[in-house]
């Protein structure tokens, strides 16, 4: 867990410098790799609730690595993460106003959320802020606009691959397990081969 979180978190360190830098009025933006010197995150998560568990896990898996970060992004030329966390209770009204205390209360330069209800209630504003956000679930997320960016493919993209690669090896019918059934389904009508996705 510790190398896929270390990864997982790089990613996003680097995914918000770059993102920051190219938004106008960054301070102290180091001139050699576009990275501020301090980076204010926040995490707008379902952390109680029936969504609790996802939450929670993503914020264990988050604090996991900021402890190894702090000891070693200076070394590496990363910014400091001032990271604070808000829990949206899975229910978009109350993570709206999660959204406006992360603003308002912590200067959130960057954020983390879900794909979910709350991240599509929040987007408009963020958008509208400037703030970019980071999706670091599964979703569609190009419909919501051009701050609100992933760390994982799409689902259609997803289905897209697995489409193409089980067709390359000589397969009319998948039969997939997953989260998401329907994208695999509508990727599949709209293939040009008869492709039946159980």
């Amino acid at each position: 867990m510790k190398i896929g979180t270390q990864r997982f978190l790089a990613g996003i360190a680097v995914v918000a410098g770059l993102a920051l830098s190219s938004l106008a009025g960054i301070d102290n933006a180091k001139a050699a790799d576009g990275l501020p010197d301090k980076l204010s995150m926040g995490a707008l998560l379902p952390l109680t609730g029936n969504a609790g568990f996802i939450g929670e896990e993503i914020r264990q898996g988050l604090e996991f690595y900021l402890a190894d970060y702090a000891k070693t992004r200076a070394a590496q030329g990363l910014p400091e993460l001032n990271f604070s966390f808000v829990d949206s209770q899975a229910d978009p009204r109350i993570g709206f106003q999660g959204y406006q205390l992360l603003r308002s209360k912590y200067d959130v330069q960057l954020m983390l959320l879900t794909y979910t209800s709350v991240g599509i209630a929040v987007a408009p504003a963020a958008n509208k802020d400037k703030i970019p956000m980071v999706n670091v679930t599964q979703g569609e997320v190009t419909k919501l606009g051009p701050l609100f960016t992933s760390i994982l493919p799409a689902y259609s993209v997803q289905a897209e691959i697995v489409i193409k690669e089980a067709m390359s090896r000589g397969g009319k019918t998948i039969s997939i397990l997953y989260e998401n059934n329907e994208a695999f389904v509508v990727k599949a009508k709209e293939s040009q081969d008869d492709v039946c996705v159980r």
